[in-house]
């Protein structure tokens, strides 16, 4: 097999390989410059296509959510509202729950950050590796409702068990 630039792109293109494809030149040539074994340049190579692969997962996950905005945890106002037990929520933010399908839920007045914290854990969710989706409570209830209407409360109610939600 003779090796040139269009081949390796081609070898690439079949194994799906597309940071390898677009970065395997600057590569090699880093590692001849600092003098790196074949495995060295063949390692980084492989990380460079796990991380973008890791990335576009990520941003899949956060696409498929479906949030009306991103916030994260570091983005509250924590002086705001007066009475909030911020340790307890922090502490939400650690996703210990999530591993026994636990829910949370965020209860208060309007403009109390409820919407805020709960877009901030879904994308908190997202980034350890665990598919969420956005909806309201209203959003939720009438879903069930149609679902109920239609003979498909259990199909339904399986989908919101299967992944985390944020709802406000």
């Amino acid at each position: 097999m003779k090796t040139t630039p269009e081949n390796i792109k081609s070898l690439c293109e079949t194994l799906k390989l597309p940071f390898v494809r677009e970065h395997y030149s600057d590569i090699i040539k880093q590692g001849a410059q600092k003098q790196w074994q074949p495995e060295e340049i063949i390692a980084r190579l492989l990380d460079g296509e796990i991380q973008q692969r890791s990335d576009r997962a990520l941003l899949r996950r956060i696409k498929n959510a479906r949030f009306p905005f991103i916030k994260t945890i570091e983005d509250f106002d924590w002086s705001w509202p007066k009475k909030i037990n911020r340790a307890q929520i922090q502490h939400i933010f650690h996703l210990d729950w999530l591993p026994k399908h636990g829910n949370i839920f965020f209860l208060g007045g309007v403009g109390l950050g409820k919407s805020h914290l709960a877009v901030a854990l879904g994308h908190r969710a997202c980034q350890q590796g665990y598919s969420t989706r956005w909806t309201t409570a209203a959003n939720l209830i009438n879903t069930l409702v149609v679902a109920q209407n239609t003979n498909n409360l259990k199909s339904e109610i399986k989908t919101f068990l299967v992944t985390v939600h944020g709802v406000a």
